[in-house]
């Protein structure tokens, strides 16, 4: 725990500040956790006891401050070109909209500010003054070495005031290959439904951050209530059998819901619903339509990648392949073709040539993508004699065909 600052003049620098002005200052919630489990560490979260506004008299002066989260008690500081969260112990409560808190309260008590958290094992502290000794008084340690996700306090009343809760919860189980203890599963089984209240950023962020965890299956499966709910479908036996021997196949996020969408019944709209962005939304669509298609030639995959952005493409084979057993099975025929003329814009020809050919405009477009084609089955070669050769002979078949053009 203390390599965590051993090596940060700065954070050292930052501790002592508070330390000097008689306030309380631990590391808290993830860190500690993390640390413990011999984890790799993302984010250094502090909580103190000093208030937000002095908290900005003594480091405004001092430091660059990050006060977006101001009113939840949090102060960003700036140091050694990273930022660190530092929140004021504080109560919560109301939360009539099942996420967010009526009203704050800070405190000057960590036990009132740890009471708070959602789980055990996210409600320890330690001083940067004493890392011989983990404030736990929720049994966290005990939980982190049964591998055990408990809510602090009653599991109802943590998913009563913020529902998203469960999906974090369902998120560590996941990620850190823990079991759900009863009495929160219950809770999660009789509030789940709760979740339609929530952000649908925050569940689209709770459910990538949740796929890649290691044992993503298995609470995809015990929980199969609350994927139903969130995806609006009914995944059956042999949906669940066959995202059990596949998932695993594929590496990210994306991969891995593409997979998973292939069994929702619209996903389309649930993709829209969870707001996923415009790209990441494409490339989940189109790589279910990709699932689809034969690829049999390089014919074939360049028709995708005249069709499909790469990574559209990239993304659809890499889950067909694993729906067939093997999720590296079309890359090479990708990355054989994915640099060659595939789109219009590549060919070494364009319109103001076609025009110059006495082709009329409104046959551009068509003559363009007659052309394409032809590059694409090698037909003929993507320079501009050959290219303009053929467009001759699409205007000559034009002429018999129309009369004119």
């Amino acid at each position: 725990m203390k390599n965590i600052i051993d090596n940060k003049e700065n954070l050292k620098k930052l501790i002592k500040l508070f330390n000097d002005n008689g306030y309380e200052i631990y590391l808290v919630g993830g860190v500690v956790r993390d640390t413990l489990l011999g984890r790799d560490v993302n984010d250094i979260d502090f909580t103190t006891s000093a208030s937000p506004s002095e908290m900005i008299e003594m480091l405004g002066k001092l430091y660059k401050l990050n006060l977006n989260g101001l009113k939840h008690g949090t102060v960003g500081v700036i140091t050694g070109g990273a930022m660190y969260e530092i929140t004021t112990f504080r109560t919560e409560a109301g939360y009539l909209d099942n996420r967010h808190p009526d009203y704050v309260k800070f405190v000057r008590n960590i036990y009132e500010d740890l009471a708070r958290r959602d789980f055990t094992i996210n409600a320890l502290a330690v001083s940067p003054n004493n890392f011989d000794e983990i404030i736990d008084y929720f049994n966290g340690l005990k939980d982190l070495e049964n591998r055990i996700i408990r809510t602090v306090l009653k599991s109802k009343k943590r998913f009563k005031e913020d529902a998203l809760r469960i999906l974090r919860g369902l998120r560590f189980a996941s990620s850190l290959g823990f079991k759900i203890e009863r009495k929160t599963k219950k809770a999660i089984f009789k509030y789940y439904k709760h979740l339609a209240s929530i952000s649908k950023e925050r569940i689209r962020d709770e459910l990538k951050g949740m796929v890649c965890g290691e044992n993503y299956y298995e609470v995809f499966k015990e929980y199969k209530k609350v994927f139903d709910f969130l995806f609006e479908t009914r995944f059956n036996k042999d949906a669940l059998a066959i995202i059990k021997e596949k998932i695993t196949l594929l590496d990210n996020s994306l991969e891995r819901i593409t997979l998973i969408f292939n069994f929702v019944k619209d996903p389309l709209k649930v993709t829209k619903d969870l707001r996923f962005s415009n790209i990441e939304t494409s490339n989940i669509i189109n790589g279910l339509s990709i699932i689809n298609v034969d690829i049999n030639s390089n014919k074939d995959m360049r028709l995708l990648l005249n069709k499909y952005h790469p990574n559209e493409v990239y993304n659809g084979i890499r889950v067909k392949g694993a729906l067939e057993g093997d999720s590296n099975k079309y890359i090479s025929q990708f990355i054989d073709n994915k640099d060659k003329p595939n789109r219009i814009k590549d060919l070494d020809i364009n319109g103001n040539d076609l025009i110059k050919l006495d082709i009329y405009k409104r046959n551009i477009g068509f003559v363009l993508k007659e052309i394409m084609n032809s590059v694409i089955s090698e037909e003929v070669d993507n320079n501009k004699e050959d290219l303009i050769k053929k467009a001759l002979e699409i205007k000559e078949k034009l002429i018999y065909k129309r009369g004119k053009i």
